[in-house]
C-alpha cells in the first residue's frame, strides 16, 4: 500500500470507518503488544524513523504514549487490586462481628486473623505503587 492511501486509510479508521478498519493489517506486523484501550493486537508500523502502533478498532500510539498508557494502565490494575482487597477486608470484619455476636469467638476469630493478613498484604501493595514511577518518554530522559 503505498504512502498516500495509508494516509488517508488512517485518517478513515480515526474517524470510526469500519471498512477502513479492516485493512489496517496492511500497514504493518502485528506486534507483541495490545491495545491499553480496547486490548487489540497493535499493528507496528513504520514510517521512515518513526515507529508507530495502531489497532484495528482506531485507536493509534507513538512509543512513548503506549509506554505512557501502559503505565497508566497498571497502576489503573493495582488500584483496583487494592479496592478489592479492601472490600475482602470489611466483609471479613463484618463477618467476624457477626459471629462473635453469635457467640462463636473461634469462627470470628479465624475471620478476623484473615483479614488481619490480608490488611498486610495490601499495605504491600500500596507501597509497590507509591513507589512506582510514570513510564514515559519525559520521565526516562529526564
Amino acid at each position: 500500500m503505498e504512502d498516500q492511501q495509508k494516509t488517508e486509510n488512517e485518517i478513515r479508521i480515526a474517524k470510526g470507518d469500519s471498512d477502513a478498519s479492516e485493512n489496517v493489517t496492511n500497514f504493518g506486523e502485528p506486534s507483541t503488544y495490545t491495545c491499553p484501550e480496547c486490548h487489540g493486537v497493535l499493528f507496528s508500523i513504520r514510517d521512515g524513523n518513526l515507529k508507530r502502533y495502531r489497532c484495528h478498532t482506531g485507536h493509534a500510539y507513538s512509543p512513548d504514549t503506549l509506554l505512557s498508557s501502559l503505565s497508566e494502565s497498571i497502576d489503573d490494575t493495582l488500584w483496583g487490586v487494592i479496592r478489592g482487597i479492601q472490600e475482602s477486608i470489611m466483609l471479613l470484619n463484618e463477618s467476624g462481628d457477626h459471629f462473635a455476636e453469635l457467640n462463636e469467638p473461634r469462627l470470628a476469630a479465624q475471620y478476623f486473623e484473615k483479614s488481619k493478613k490480608l490488611s498486610l498484604r495490601v499495605q504491600v501493595l500500596k507501597d509497590m505503587i507509591t513507589v512506582s514511577e510514570h513510564l514515559s518518554r519525559k520521565e526516562i530522559e529526564g
